[in-house]
Formats: C-alpha cells, structure tokens, sequence
C-alpha cells in the first residue's frame, strides 16, 4: 500500500528496551529529525542520512528519559508543540530554527505519555 503512493517503506530493528520508535526519532519538517543516538535504529539514521536529512541529536539523556523531550509533535514546518521542562533540548532545537511550544503535560507523563502520544493525526500543509 505504502509503495502505491510513492513510498517506501524501511524496515529497521529496534535497539534492545526502546519500545518504539518514537522514543528514538522525531521529525520536525520535512528535512530534519531530532535523534535520541542510542534508542534509534542505526538503519534509520542512515536512511534519513541519505535523503538529505538534519540531524539533530538530543543534548541531554535525562531530558529525554524523564522529561520525554523528543515526544514532541511539528504543527507547521519547523514549528513543535514540546513536552514543558526540557531547556536543554528547546535550546537545541532553537539554534536550528525550530520554533518550539512548552506546554505542561506533567498529568499525562504520570501514564507514560506526552504531546506525541496525545495526539492523532494533523493535517499540517500540502505536498
């Protein structure tokens, strides 16, 4: 189904406890991610590395792990609604260009979620 609307799919292996895979990777727009190295496939990295991607890596494990940092969700190109509490990653992400929203959602951290895991699906724009 995927290949039918010009897409191809990639299938990588998850690195051992990472539940899946947005505990590793968060695209941002359409040419950048941000990665958490040691919770994303290796085979993704590369594949995003290939088609012209911006990396960019999380600058503290303790934000991630316990703030879930990277559980963020992109509203427009470039623009991410973010789990309040993580300076270091907003910074990160700012000197990127990353326009970024802290919002509060310590009430869902409590059931192992954040902004990405509350939300469905957005449409942002058009191809």
């Amino acid at each position: 189904m995927l290949r039918d609307i010009g897409l191809e799919p990639v299938i990588v292996e998850m690195p051992y406890g990472t539940g899946h895979i947005d505990g590793g990777l968060s695209l941002i727009d359409r040419r950048t991610a941000v990665v958490r190295p040691y919770h994303c496939p290796y085979g993704a990295i590369e594949q995003l590395q290939r088609l012209g991607y911006t990396l960019i890596e999380v600058p503290d494990e303790a934000e991630t792990a316990g703030g879930m940092a990277i559980n963020l969700v992109p509203v427009a190109p470039g623009v991410v609604v973010m789990p309040a509490g993580n300076p270091n990653t907003e910074r990160a992400l700012a000197r990127h260009g990353v326009e970024c929203h802290p919002v509060d959602v310590s009430e869902l951290t409590k059931g192992g979620g954040a902004v990405h895991c509350m939300t469905g699906v957005i449409l942002r724009d058009t191809p």
